[in-house]
């Protein structure tokens, strides 16, 4: 029972803390801005470093596997790219009137 009570007045203080800590860091706004763009130029120099020179360093490794296409299902995919080629031209046959002509 005396746990809970403590546990409780534990999470009373964060909370109030919590809710004065908007107004702490707008008393503090160029302290709170300094400190946001260290985080971020932290977190930038953290992932540039991840992505530009782990990269460089790190040999990946490359396997030799061989494709096998399966040829009914290619077939169906040329069939149906020729369907739409023979749908697209078959629209640019059709002759519309110029709206901007004099009859």
């Amino acid at each position: 029972m005396i746990s809970l009570k403590v546990k409780n007045k534990k999470l009373k203080k964060v909370g109030r803390f919590f809710k004065k800590l908007p107004l702490i860091l707008g008393e503090r706004a160029f302290l709170t801005c300094l400190i946001l763009f260290f985080i971020a130029m932290v977190l930038g120099a953290f992932v540039f470093y991840k992505y530009c020179f782990l990269v460089e360093k790190k040999e990946p490794k490359f396997t030799q596997t061989l494709l096998y296409l399966d040829d009914k299902k290619l077939q169906a995919i040329i069939k149906a790219w020729q369907d739409r080629q023979a749908k697209f031209d078959a629209a640019n046959s059709k002759q519309y009137l110029n709206p901007f002509m004099l009859k």
